[in-house]
């Protein structure tokens, strides 16, 4: 058989191949549309559930970079570019003229569930304007100066709403209570250092836990001043600049940081400047996205404990930014110590215990004084002490309530009124 018997033969079993598809192009097109869905779906599992995924405190880049969500993605893209080759090329005339007709009858079907969700989200958004406060843009409430920086911070005495509560901040830029009352005389300066554990997101500012801690002390005849210096988002980093760029201008006798776990776990991606405005216009919008923030903004203990191992970049400089801090105060004789706030899940069986032994760790070693808040939340039902989901709040918030920071701020004042009373 020669070489142009070869081609012929084959060309004739390709057709051959080609009329059987064609004859049986329904149950083909219908076998590729669910491989086609199969792998799709297999793409979508693997980017929410692999380790590296929504389990985990991570942006989408690194969720992408870690899971194994590729191949079944790749494969989607094979399949669903061949069901369009084999469409063009072997669906028979019947088949596409069906097609066709089907997709006429569709258009005045589809323009209607189009229409139907238009208008079932424009009634969300009506919804969600009555029921929440309006909502500002983050330029209207942050320093647009640092506004998509790691250490941004609020306006200097604005009255604004952010996560749906009322907050003012004094000339320092730093939360303070409503009406911004006078200090008492003979003050005694606390400044608090965190992030929005600490800052009190979703809650009045004298439910938050510095505020009552404050009101405990002067209970006790103490004449605390709280400086709630917390900022959403800052890190061990951002709050050693906070303290030499603006905290030493309130001249404190005390410094506390309030240390959460989320510290050394790489930032999650930030929305665009633009993307933040749209949602502070669109209620809508932002609360889609603050579920999707939810879901990738999850603990893993497996990912905290690996994240505070010796040599981790972001750790390391918990670390070093730990020892600045304390070297800052020093300089300055004043009493630096670390508050360590938990993680709000599995109170009864707690699972982060070896992220707060490496913790306890460092801070041992650096001369740190410290309190660990684990001893008060354990073995309670962590859903009693989550603030409620609401506006610009995750659902299943892990923030503290109302009755989590009077927890947390009854011990907090029983634990610095030795310091502050020292300095009397």
């Amino acid at each position: 058989m020669t070489a142009r018997d070869v081609r012929t033969l084959a060309a004739l079993r390709l057709r051959a191949f080609a009329s059987g598809i064609s004859a049986r192009f329904g149950a083909v097109a219908l076998f590729l549309d669910l491989a086609a869905l199969l792998s799709l779906l297999l793409a979508v599992h693997c980017l929410l559930f692999d380790p590296g995924g929504l389990r985990v405190h991570l942006g989408a880049k690194e969720i992408f970079a870690a899971t194994n969500y590729k191949r079944p993605y790749f494969v989607f893209l094979g399949i669903a570019f061949f069901r369009i080759v084999l469409t063009m090329r072997l669906a028979p005339p019947a088949f596409v003229a069906r097609y066709r007709t089907r997709f006429g009858r569709l258009k005045p079907r589809l323009a209607l569930l189009l229409g139907t969700i238009l208008l079932l989200a424009t009634a969300a958004e009506v919804g969600f304007r009555m029921i929440y406060e309006p909502r500002q843009p983050p330029s209207a409430i942050f320093d647009p100066n640092v506004l998509d920086q790691e250490n941004k911070g609020f306006k200097p005495n604005i009255e604004g709403v952010y996560c749906g509560v009322r907050i003012e901040t004094d000339q320092h830029t730093f939360r303070c209570r409503e009406g911004r009352p006078a200090p008492p005389a003979g003050a005694r300066r606390v400044l608090v250092l965190g992030d929005s554990i600490a800052f009190g997101v979703g809650l009045p500012a004298g439910k938050t836990f510095p505020f009552v801690a404050e009101e405990r002390l002067r209970e006790r005849g103490i004449p605390a001043q709280f400086y709630n210096a917390a900022v959403p988002g800052h890190r061990t980093s951002t709050e050693y600049e906070w303290l030499v760029d603006r905290g030493v201008a309130v001249e404190p006798d005390l410094v506390v940081v309030v240390w959460c776990f989320n510290d050394p776990l790489p930032d999650p991606e930030k929305w665009p400047p633009l993307l933040m405005n749209v949602t502070a216009r669109l209620h809508l919008v932002g609360y889609i996205l603050n579920r999707y923030t939810a879901h990738v903004a999850r603990y893993s203990p497996d990912r905290i404990e690996e994240s505070m191992r010796d040599g981790r970049e972001v750790w390391e400089g918990c670390k070093r930014h730990f020892a600045l801090i304390r070297d800052v105060c020093r300089s300055r004789g004043v009493p630096f110590v670390v508050a360590i706030f938990p993680v709000l899940e599995y109170l009864d069986d707690y699972p982060f215990g070896p992220a707060h032994e490496a913790l306890h760790e460092c801070l041992k070693e650096l001369g740190i004084p410290y309190r660990d808040w684990l001893t008060l939340y354990e073995g309670k039902d962590e859903r009693t002490l989550w603030l409620e989901p609401g506006e610009g709040l995750y659902p299943g918030d892990h923030h503290p309530n109302e009755e989590g920071c009077r927890i947390a701020g009854e011990d907090m004042a029983q634990w610095l009124a030795p310091y502050l009373s020292a300095n009397e």
